[in-house]
Formats: C-alpha cells, structure tokens, sequence
C-alpha cells in the first residue's frame, strides 16, 4: 500500500500508512514487511507537507532494527542453550550487526551473551569480519 501511494503521487498518505503500519506489523514480528513500508515511505519523506516525516520514519526504522536485533539475539540464545552453537553464531552475528548500526543501541547486550557463548564453546575469543562473519 504505501509503494502505490507512493508511485501516485501521494507522499503523505504513503508516510502515514507505513507509520501506522509499524505498530501492527512490529507486534506480530513482521519486521521485514515493517521495514520495506519505512524504506518505501523514506524514498519521499522529503516531499510531504508533514516536515516532522522524515524524522519519524527514521526513528521508527531504528526501532524496528533494534527489535530485530533483539530477536535475533533470542534465537541465538536458544539455539545456544540447545547445543545448536553455529546457529546461534549466525544470530548472534546478524543481531550484532544489526545492533551496531542503529541509533537504538544493544551491542552492549549482543556482546554480553556471545561473549558467554564463546566462553561455553571453549575459545578465548572470536572475531567479527567486516562481512559480519565469526571467526576463530
């Protein structure tokens, strides 16, 4: 709804369908669908009337980072606590990539909980590529 919004023309509705939209899809985890509506409705915050738009929508979109780092973080703690500790890395990684570029914050909580899995896992440290890839 908010890319045909956006493709007619009309800049505020489509920004207040995506802002509306956050709540209800944020609460069911639909992250991925919140986030596509954000990044559709930002791609023309700029040509609203709405001059607080653009900075609402980059808030929401923080938030909706940093609950899919969180969720991420979860999984990967889950996973941990299975014995499953590649998949748990491989959530790890992705909240903590997550996590370190939004303003929301939660590295501190990501690095806290790899730190326990690598301790568990009998390494003394693992290192994060730039490609968000763990490696001994």
């Amino acid at each position: 709804m908010v890319a045909f919004a956006a493709a007619a023309g009309e800049f505020d509705h489509a920004c207040r369908i995506a802002e509306a939209l956050v709540d209800h899809l944020a609460r069911r985890g639909h992250f991925h669908e919140c986030r596509a509506a954000l990044e559709h409705a930002l791609a023309c915050a700029d040509m609203t009337v709405d001059r607080r738009m653009p900075a609402s929508l980059r808030i929401c979109l923080g938030i909706v980072d940093w609950l899919t780092g969180m969720a991420n973080c979860n999984l990967g703690a889950i996973h941990s606590q299975r014995g499953l500790h590649e998949r748990a890395l491989d959530h790890y990684a992705t909240a903590l990539a997550l996590a370190s570029g939004s303003p929301v914050g939660g590295e501190r909580h990501v690095h806290r909980l790899l730190s326990a899995l690598v301790g568990d896992l009998g390494f003394e440290r693992l290192e994060l590529d730039g490609a968000g890839v763990l490696s001994e």
